[in-house]
């Protein structure tokens, strides 16, 4: 019943505000450099964290994903590179990144 009531929420125009938010670096008058937030009703939240539980269980991620996974930031993959160049140049290996 409340999936329903969700998916009828839903086709009857359930919307979002969207806030412009300053990311703190830049011109401030560049409408670019600002991240966008949607504000959403509790209701459209449940919603779009149902599906987002049926995506991930049909979709799968690969192990070299970095960034929007949890526990998988960019910064950990820019160290996990820095370290393999560092013991690369150590042994003297040619390490070559893209």
């Amino acid at each position: 019943m409340l999936f329903l009531e969700l998916l009828r929420c839903r086709m009857n125009g359930g919307t979002s505000a969207v806030i412009p938010l300053y990311k703190d670096k830049g011109d401030v008058q560049n409408c670019k450099i600002y991240r966008r937030i949607k504000l959403l009703s509790h209701t459209m939240k449940l919603w779009e964290r149902v599906i987002e539980g049926r995506l991930r269980k049909e979709v799968s991620i690969s192990d070299n994903q970095f960034g929007f996974i949890l526990g998988r930031s960019t910064t950990e993959a820019i160290h996990l590179i820095k370290r393999l160049m560092e013991i690369g140049i150590g042994k003297r290996i040619f390490t070559w990144c893209s």
